[in-house]
């Protein structure tokens, strides 16, 4: 894991490009506390410059260094991640004539680009970014992985493109102009992350997983190129039972998972205790020549705590554990790290206790394991059968009892925290609000597609997303896994997990997201995934080969913290700095008035659903606001 950067500068708009290129790399050194390196080329036009951390996992050795040049020396690459397949693709291009000097997966990339092109990532089995300039046909060529788990930000104007694994590697060139996206404000305001393959910033933009940006240097042009899409890989399959599905499943997740073990350092796991990471703690554990060890956060406050589940599991398959507890000083301390960590607005109350756990590990080993994306992919958050069940029965209601249900639902949405959850209610509520029956397309175009809720939950479903409800038949809560894979875990889960990782130079790995994973779990229908009304259910009956049922047979409970509660106490000197009259009329973003009446119903101990996840998300962005100087 490493962290990479780079540009493309024109009219001499870089007085010094060896100066800016050493700065833009040297802000992101967490990211690879190892080794450094820098090329600057001169082309007709431009000059490229292409900067690199590394963070050594594979090839130890100085021959990994990078950026890295290949035999033919018009090929330059700087690569983030890991391509696990690595000594098979490699031993494939030795079979075809091709001679490598070093052990490392960097060198195996820049040779299977060199004989397949752009399609030399769809022989990688991994999670990478990388960009690779090529001398002679004077692009720049970016690439990003299937699922989107390691980042990679680009920034154009009509004198410069730059690249980076981080947005604070943009805020050392000169070029950057910090002007703020609306769309994108709007967006982290309602959900707590930024806009999808947008950033909080104008004019930069996330290269979208699966795709290729091809930068022409010579014309100043770019283009887009999917080599993979989620949407490509989502038709039905033909399996009828559960056995089938495990049949098909179970070996594809043994390799998943096996292949993240691949290191020259030692390799631990983040355990919650949950399904999906007892599942991925089960599974790994059964190789015998190898110690695993695991690591796990705690709470004080019992409501929130789960380190106990943990640590049953990792008794039961004798893991190495480590097992620590975040109090509310911890979590005053590491605020002020939180809004340089995540260079955007980042409202996952989460996060802080990532960083704590992340702190954690990286005194002990440099690579873990993430069981992220099981929630996702096999249907595991309760809103996705809690939802479907009220779609099921809002096509059923007759028509003269829909008033009185309607004003019921409207109670409910007004006050839920969940803005997905919210946002897939107002489609039934659409159903129950309407003078005869609608078909599902109806349905999500009706006059309450797009409502204001409460002034702190403002749902704005848009016709790109709506559009995927054509009919409900065609299993609705499929359609929600895919609009979470693609906004929920792109945008959050994953950005959370690799920001406090690397924060503390540690790579984290997502085995769940591994492509052929995906793709068989794109497959499943949704009553095979919610069976006997018990969610992943898939995943359990797996997960029983290993362990008793008892011991993670229970309620889903999500990571979260007591933040209502904090912002109340141990946190109020931020929450009185931030949110203050003066601070939130400087910001000229929010309205004070407004703000104030839902700071005294927190004050009050008001149980309000949303009202303190709503205010945490503005404490947050005043906080971010100042600590990157946004006027």
């Amino acid at each position: 894991m490493c962290g990479i950067t780079g540009f493309c500068s024109f009219n001499n708009s870089i007085l010094d490009p060896q100066k800016t290129l050493k700065d833009m790399t040297d802000v992101i050194s967490h990211r690879g506390p190892d080794d450094e390196g820098y090329m600057i080329a001169n082309t007709d036009n431009a000059v490229v410059g292409l900067g690199h951390r590394r963070l050594s996992i594979i090839d130890l050795s100085s021959s990994g260094h990078q950026p890295m040049t290949d035999e033919s020396k018009d090929l330059n690459i700087v690569f983030n991640g890991e391509i696990y397949n690595y000594k098979e693709v490699r031993q494939e291009l030795l079979n075809l004539g091709y001679t490598f000097k070093s052990s490392s997966d960097t060198e195996v990339i820049l040779n299977a680009f060199r004989h397949w092109g752009e399609s030399c990532a769809e022989h990688f089995i991994g999670m990478f970014a990388f960009a690779i300039f090529d001398k002679t046909k004077n692009k720049l060529f970016l690439c990003r992985d299937r699922l989107g788990v390691k980042p990679l930000y680009y920034y154009e104007n009509d004198n410069i493109l730059m690249f980076a694994s981080e947005l604070k590697s943009f805020h050392k060139n000169a070029q950057f102009h910090k002007e703020i996206n609306q769309e994108s404000l709007s967006n982290y305001l309602q959900t707590g992350y930024v806009t999808p393959h947008k950033s909080i910033y104008k004019n930069v933009k996330k290269l979208k997983p699966g795709h290729w940006l091809i930068y022409d240097v010579s014309s100043k042009t770019n283009s887009l190129r999917p080599f993979w899409q989620l949407k490509d890989v989502r038709a039905l399959s033909s399996f009828n039972s559960i056995g089938e599905i495990i049949e098909t499943l179970e070996p594809i997740m043994k390799s998943a998972f096996n292949y993240r073990m691949v290191s020259d350092v030692p390799v631990g796991v983040f355990l919650s205790g949950g399904v999906d990471s007892s599942l991925l703690t089960a599974i790994l554990s059964q190789n015998k020549d190898r110690e695993l060890t695991t690591f796990t956060i705690g709470f004080n406050e019992k409501k929130y705590d789960e380190a106990k589940y943990a640590r049953e599991v990792s008794q039961y398959f004798n893991t190495n554990h480590i097992e620590e507890y975040c109090s509310v000083k911890d979590a005053y301390n590491v605020f002020p790290d939180l809004v340089y960590i995540y260079d955007e607005p980042f409202g996952d109350n989460s996060a802080l206790p990532m960083i704590m756990l992340s702190r954690i590990a990286s005194n002990h080993l440099k690579v873990v394991l993430s069981a992220d994306g099981g929630d996702e992919l096999f249907a595991g958050y309760p809103s996705y059968k809690l939802v479907n069940s009220y779609l099921k029965h809002a096509f059923k209601v007759p028509g003269r009892l829909r008033p009185t249900v309607a004003k019921y639902f409207r109670r409910l949405i007004s006050g839920y925290r969940n803005n997905k959850t919210a946002s897939m209610l107002i489609v039934v509520l659409n159903i129950l609000e309407s003078k005869q029956y609608l078909k599902m397309s109806d349905a999500i175009n009706g006059p309450f597609s797009s409502m204001e809720i409460n002034p702190l939950l403002k749902i704005n479903w848009t016709k790109e997303d709506t559009s995927k409800f054509i009919n409900y038949t065609d299993d609705f809560v499929r359609e929600l896994q895919l609009i979470d894979i693609e906004n929920y875990l792109l945008e959050d889960i994953l950005v959370k997990v690799d920001r406090a990782t690397m924060s503390t130079s540690i790579e984290s790995r997502e085995p769940f997201l591994d492509h052929r994973l995906v793709e068989i779990a794109q497959q499943i229908p949704s009553k095979l995934n919610i069976y006997r009304k018990n969610q992943k259910w898939i995943l359990k009956e797996i997960l029983r080969k290993y362990m008793p049922q008892y011991q993670f047979n229970r309620p889903k409970r999500g990571f979260d913290v007591p933040i209502g509660q904090w912002m109340r106490k141990e946190l109020k000197e931020y929450y009185d700095y931030y949110l203050s009259e003066d601070k939130i009329k400087t910001s000229s973003v929010f309205n004070f008035d407004e703000i104030k009446v839902y700071k005294d119903l927190l004050e009050n101990n008001k149980n309000i659903r949303g009202l303190h996840r709503k205010l945490w998300f503005i404490l947050v962005y005043q906080a971010w606001q100042e600590k990157w100087e946004i006027n």
